[in-house]
C-alpha cells in the first residue's frame, strides 16, 4: 500500500456502535468503512485540483470485538467521493470537507465550496451534499437449452433478476421479457436459482463464474449458484 502523498483529516467510521454486537455487519460488506478529508492526489487515481477532496475507504475486514480477520469474497476499496456524476466528471473546483458516512457505510455526506458538482450551484456558498460511499458490480444473465428442447427460468435472491426461456415457433427458443442484469454492492452475497419447467431439466452453470464460486459446469443436481459480488461476473443456464 503506497502512503498518501497529503494531509488527511476529519475521518467519520460506520458501524459497530452496538456494544452488544460482536461482528460489524453493514450491507456493504462485513467491515467498517471510513470517510475522511484529504489533500492527497494519489488515493484513488490521480486527483490533481489540488485542494481537499472526500474520500471513502472499505478495508473490507471483519470487525469482532476483540480479533480483526481477513474477510475473503470482498474487495477492498478507495473511492473519491466528492466529484461530479459521469464516467469522467471533472475534478472538483473547490475544497470539500467536514464527512459523515452512514452507519451502514452506503454514503457520505459532506460540505464543499465545489460549483460543479452538481448541475445550477450558482449560489457561491458552501453547499451540503450525499454521495455513493460503495462500490458496486453488474451481473449478465442468460439462459439457453440444446437443440431448442428445454425451458426454464433463472432468478437472483435479490429479486433483480428473472430471465425465462420457453419453447418458440417450431420449436425455436424464445428469451422472454424481464430483466438479466443486476448490479450488487462489493462483497455481496448473490444466489441464482435455475428452475427447469416441467418436462425440462437443468444441464450446466456457463459465464465467468464458473469454478470461481460454488458454480460448477456440468453438475446437473446443483441448480443454484452463489457467489460474492467482487467483480462484473456473467453467468448462463443451459436447460434441455
Amino acid at each position: 500500500t503506497t502512503p498518501g502523498n497529503g494531509l488527511s483529516e476529519s475521518p467519520s467510521i460506520s458501524g459497530c456502535s452496538d456494544n452488544t454486537t460482536t461482528v460489524c455487519t453493514g450491507t456493504t460488506t462485513t467491515s467498517e468503512t471510513i470517510a475522511f478529508a484529504s489533500l492527497a492526489s494519489n488515493l484513488s487515481g490521480q486527483v490533481q485540483n489540488g485542494i481537499e477532496n472526500i474520500y471513502v475507504r472499505n478495508p473490507c475486514l471483519n470487525i469482532a470485538v476483540s480479533t480483526v480477520t481477513t474477510t475473503t469474497g470482498c474487495v477492498p476499496f478507495t473511492l473519491l467521493a466528492s466529484h461530479a456524476t459521469g464516467t469522467t466528471p471533472p475534478p472538483a473546483d473547490g475544497k470539500s470537507v467536514a464527512p459523515s458516512v452512514s452507519g451502514d457505510g452506503n454514503t457520505v455526506s459532506f460540505i464543499s465550496f465545489a460549483d460543479n458538482i452538481v448541475p445550477n450551484d450558482t449560489n457561491g456558498l458552501e453547499d451540503v451534499f450525499l454521495a455513493n460511499a460503495t462500490l458496486t458490480f453488474n451481473l449478465t444473465v442468460t439462459v439457453a437449452n440444446t437443440k431448442n428442447v428445454g425451458t426454464g427460468t433463472v432468478t437472483d435472491s435479490t429479486g433483480q433478476i428473472s430471465c425465462t426461456i420457453t419453447q418458440g415457433i417450431n420449436g425455436a427458443p424464445s428469451l422472454q421479457s424481464g430483466t438479466c442484469t443486476g448490479r450488487y454492492l462489493s462483497g455481496s452475497s448473490v444466489t441464482l436459482t435455475a428452475s427447469a419447467s416441467a418436462s425440462s431439466t437443468f444441464v450446466t452453470w456457463g459465464g465467468n463464474v464458473v469454478n470461481t464460486t460454488t458454480c460448477i459446469a456440468n453438475e446437473t443436481d446443483d441448480t443454484t449458484c452463489q457467489f460474492a459480488a467482487i467483480q462484473n461476473f456473467t453467468a448462463s443456464a443451459t436447460f434441455q
